[in-house]
């Protein structure tokens, strides 16, 4: 018997109806190919304040009337200049888009650093800043889609 192997099938289906897209993925880059109209939205740092009184420092893109949330969560290196550029392209389809910076403001240079980063992260506090960025977004009943 002789095994036939076949290509896996790619769909590309809408963020909203993901529970999360990834942004090196062939669905993310289909979105924004596939986009002819361009939206006019407003891209502005924000300060947000979780249940503690903390204080979060996100950036925020897209129109304030969209009717679905994109939230991405960065990876090891911190908040880098690519997570705002997705966010500003993903805005650019009509989301409102937040990126969450869960290492107030450091960027890791090395990977020694970057491990270092994320074995100190207080994951008490990291829920916290996510819960308020979620918090955030889901105003004016939107559905809201991670990243990250």
């Amino acid at each position: 018997m002789e095994w036939i192997r076949r290509k896996p099938r790619l769909r590309c289906v809408p963020p909203y109806r993901l529970r999360r897209v990834y942004p090196g993925s062939l669905c993310a880059a289909r979105m924004m190919d596939a986009v002819p109209n361009q939206v006019v939205c407003d891209m502005v740092a924000m300060t947000l304040k979780t249940r503690d009184g903390n204080e979060l420092e996100t950036y925020m893109s897209g129109p304030d009337a969209a009717q679905h949330g994109i939230l991405i969560i960065h990876d090891w290196w911190g908040v880098l200049e690519y997570n705002r550029d997705w966010a500003d392209r993903l805005a650019q389809l009509g989301y409102r888009v937040m990126v969450v910076d869960l290492y107030d403001g450091e960027q890791a240079r090395t990977a020694e650093r970057a491990g270092e980063l994320m074995r100190t992260l207080d994951q008490d506090m990291a829920d916290d800043k996510l819960l308020a960025a979620l918090n955030e977004l889901k105003q004016g009943g939107r559905h809201v889609t991670t990243m990250g």
